[in-house]
């Protein structure tokens, strides 16, 4: 061997030792499996891991890549072009080069997903990875289908929807989210009790000094009034900034001491009008006030109750605003009532039932 290599020349040498060296950077370059740091920037000309899976039917999508493979690498991307969508839920496979038809999956959460009806669509270019420990494709591509994310609740996070200022004045569900507007513009019922003390009498009607409620129960001041068209009540008060100028209810609180020998009616019809900080109260005439409505006490046999009753939405005339002082009137219905002897129905006062705006509450 020795004498070999004495006898080549140095010429040859020289020239030769340009192949070695080619042969020695081209070897690691077709080595399977080798790792190579690229320095530098690279264009392909042609694909890479694609092909088209033209002809495959239904969801089992087939096609083959040129140069072929012999087996799945985990992590190695692969990239088809679908030619229908994808349709059975769960069932949708790949199979590249007849290695083996395995089940495409969606990473949802972290967790990976049987897909859905159409999250591949008919012409859509899908890239997979394949995971050796799953034995399957995750699909990184963008889903067919738009992501329907989950509804929030008081524990999980997720889509809510937006309530609209009724819903949230009504204020019952826990899946509807409250907005600033919606809630400024939402409406909430307040309520403004008036007792007896503060009402102003006409007629016959007396403010008593006491009312004694169940015999000995406590006692409060009272209104006792005549079966008499003459005979009325009236009070005034301020709404709050927040009411919407709207219509208000009045609830009647009576008491009977007496025993009636049938049922008996004592009702009072209500008016109202609305005077503004610059305007005067005028008189009660009927071009002044509104449309009365009435409250109702159907009063039985039994002695010692206390009685509520609520009139129909009573609307002020005055062109009412927020912050307006509310003037209020209830005479007695003489014909409606039947209550005798009217002394045994004391009046505890009145509670007005209005509407403001959330946000101003």
């Amino acid at each position: 061997m020795r004498g070999f290599f004495r006898n080549i020349h140095l010429e040859t040498i020289a020239h030769s030792t340009f192949f070695f060296i080619l042969l020695a950077y081209l070897v690691p370059q077709i080595s399977i499996g080798q790792g190579q740091l690229i320095n530098g920037n690279r264009t392909i000309v042609g694909t890479l891991n694609f092909c088209d899976a033209v002809g495959s039917t239904g969801d089992a999508y087939v096609c083959a890549l040129d140069p072929a493979i012999a087996q799945y690498f985990t992590g190695v991307r692969y990239t088809f072009k679908a030619p229908n969508a994808s349709t059975a839920a769960g069932g949708t496979t790949l199979n590249l080069n007849a290695v083996g038809a395995k089940t495409i999956v969606k990473v949802v959460g972290g967790l990976a997903t049987a897909l859905a009806d159409n999250d591949i669509r008919a012409g859509q270019y899908v890239e997979v990875v394949y995971d050796s420990t799953a034995d399957n494709f995750q699909m990184q591509s963008t889903l067919g289908n738009a992501p329907t994310p989950s509804a929030a609740s008081e524990t999980v996070a997720g889509i809510v929807e937006l309530a609209t200022a009724s819903e949230t004045t009504t204020g019952t569900s826990q899946a509807l989210a409250v907005h600033p507007q919606g809630l400024a513009s939402s409406t909430v019922v307040r309520s403004i009790y008036i007792p007896a003390g503060n009402f102003d009498v006409n007629g016959s009607c007396a403010l008593g000094a006491a009312a004694v409620l169940l015999t000995s129960g406590p006692k409060t001041v009272s209104i006792t009034c005549t079966d008499s068209t003459s005979d009325s009540i009236e009070t005034l008060w301020t709404m709050p900034d927040g009411w919407n100028a709207g219509t208000f209810t009045v609830e009647l609180n009576a008491f009977n001491v007496g025993t009636n020998a049938s049922t008996l009616i004592y009702e009072i019809s209500w008016i109202a009008k609305c005077v503004g900080s610059t305007e005067a109260p005028g008189t009660w005439a009927a071009v002044n006030h509104s449309t009365d409505v009435a409250t109702s006490l159907s009063l039985t046999t039994t002695d010692n109750l206390i009685y509520h009753a609520t009139s129909a939405a009573l609307t002020p005339v005055g062109g009412c605003a927020a912050g307006d002082t509310v003037f209020l009137k209830g005479e007695i219905d003489a014909t409606a009532t039947t209550m005798t002897p009217m002394t045994d129905l004391k009046i505890l006062g009145v509670k007005v039932e209005y509407t403001r705006s959330r946000g101003n509450d």
